[in-house]
């Protein structure tokens, strides 16, 4: 090009051009950036996406560099000279001057040499005259205008007008601080349970693996409250797969039984059992077993010893009372083998309990962890259709653990009170004067003889919602329901106080 002999002239009239589509790229980006952040801030009124002030440094940050992509793109995008200088003579209303004149140099078309430089001559003064500027003004079309202030301040009310699922991010914030602060507890109990030396391989294995599983949901940044909820849960479950409260009651049911024995050779075998101390207890028996043999008196005291704690542990634990019974038997007849494979027994059996309830305890830590770190994303996080006290009792303010469900002594703050239905709910129930029929073996409340269907009795509505309501409080506080179920019961009963007869 720069061999061609008009190009001197065209240079300036292709910069202008050049400027243009670069003004008019920065518009064109600018419009899209616009509709996308438009279409990202009316998404976030529809799902609990983004916060303003994220929508506004994206916003700001999409504007400029459509912006710039635009201006880039129009100004450096390749176009044919022979294109650059059709868009020339339509604009400065040559008639083809240019193309023809790039036409002759480039042999495109052929004429005479004095009429081809009579062309040219006449094409450079032509193009001396022109005015780039007015050829190329610096302006967007109306129209691109019209759409990039039209999207501007939709993108702007969608901005600036209230926006109702701020609350729902404020919420998963609340949920996501909550749900990281009591990563940290389960992080410090998985480290208890992986160092626990009195526990076994596989329950330490079992229980590391439901506390890292529900660990890493509670690191899960991006984990909505109710997958959080349900990852507790679902450790919950699996933890309660692992009790087994019957070994466990062995232990304590031991030092009971060690209380009740009174013979001066077993003490130290009830006194270890008495203190829990299982494995001085287990330790006590082995020595014995590895003696060469027992005399009759240590042979008879043992046996005596044994029979007395089976009968202790009958109703508390019978399988160990059993076991205990042949030990008993074992050391009466049994030959010195016989008697030292009854010690070895009886040690064993001693182990067993104490690793049982050593396990237990872990167990119920664990799941007081994972109740305390569900109570915790509760508050950050209540239900809109439950009342206030289905998520926080004033005991379970006191006790970080207390759960309704859990057997804790959380309790609605009315109940148990003189007016156990509340102040605002008692005068309205008073007031109604509403009564209902109950059988009358199942009547709570103080009857009101009336003549009516035989074995029933009329009781004040009043009355009745009151005891009811308590009764529905005290069996969710001594048995575990799931979560949504316990909210759907206390939400049942509100909305009876609320409602009457």
């Amino acid at each position: 090009m720069p061999d061609f002999p008009l190009f001197p002239q065209i240079a300036p009239l292709i910069a202008a051009q050049r400027k243009q589509s670069a003004l008019a790229g920065a518009g064109w980006g600018l419009l899209v950036a616009l509709a996308t952040a438009l279409g990202g801030a009316t998404a976030a009124r529809l799902q609990p996406l983004w916060r303003r002030e994220t929508l506004l440094l994206a916003a700001g940050a999409g504007l400029l560099a459509g912006a710039l992509l635009g201006a880039g793109i129009g100004y450096g995008w390749p176009r044919p000279w022979p294109q650059r200088l059709n868009d020339l003579d339509r604009r400065l209303k040559f008639a083809a001057r240019l193309t023809t004149a790039w036409q002759l140099h480039t042999g495109v078309i052929s004429a005479p040499p004095l009429l081809t430089r009579q062309q040219q001559r006449e094409t450079q003064t032509a193009l001396e005259q022109c005015d780039a500027r007015s050829a190329y003004p610096l302006r967007l079309p109306r129209r691109l205008l019209a759409a990039i202030g039209g999207a501007g301040f939709g993108l702007l009310l969608m901005l600036l007008l209230p926006n109702p699922q701020e609350a729902v991010l404020a919420q998963h914030a609340a949920v996501r601080a909550a749900a990281q602060a009591e990563a940290v507890h389960i992080e410090t109990l998985l480290e208890a349970v992986e160092a626990a030396p009195d526990l076994a391989p596989e329950d330490r294995e079992a229980l590391a693996e439901i506390l890292a599983a529900t660990l890493a949901s509670l690191q899960d940044s991006g984990a909505p409250p109710e997958r959080l909820e349900e990852a507790l849960l679902e450790a919950e479950g699996r933890l309660a797969s692992l009790q087994a409260p019957e070994e466990a009651a062995r232990l304590p049911a031991l030092r009971d039984a060690a209380a009740t024995l009174d013979d001066e050779t077993a003490d130290p075998l009830a006194g270890a059992l008495q203190a829990g101390e299982i494995q001085d207890a287990a330790a006590a028996l082995r020595e014995l077993a590895g003696s060469p043999t027992l005399d009759p008196t240590t042979q008879e005291n043992l046996a005596r010893t044994f029979e007395s704690l089976s009968a202790a542990l009958e109703s508390a634990a019978p399988d160990l009372a059993a076991a205990f019974d042949e030990i008993a038997e074992d050391l009466q007849s049994g030959s010195p083998e016989t008697q030292a494979a009854a010690l070895e027994q009886a040690a064993a059996r001693l182990e067993q309990a104490q690793q049982a309830s050593t396990r237990q305890a872990h167990i119920e830590e664990a799941h007081t962890a994972l109740r305390a770190a569900e109570n915790q994303l509760r508050r950050a996080a209540p239900s809109p259709e439950a009342p206030s006290w289905a998520w926080e009792s004033p005991a379970a303010r006191d006790d970080e653990n207390a759960m309704p469900g859990s057997g804790a002594s959380g309790r609605h703050e009315d109940a148990g009170a003189a007016d156990p239905v509340g102040e605002t709910v008692a005068p309205r129930l008073a007031a109604s004067s509403e009564e209902i029929s109950l059988p009358r073996e199942e009547t709570l409340g103080t009857p009101h003889p009336t003549i009516g269907t035989p074995g029933e009795s009329r009781v004040p509505y009043q009355d009745i919602y009151a005891e009811y309501a308590q009764a529905a409080e005290a069996t969710l506080a001594n048995r575990r329901y799931p979560p949504a179920l316990e909210r759907y019961i206390q939400v049942y009963f509100t909305a009876l106080g609320d409602q009457g007869p």
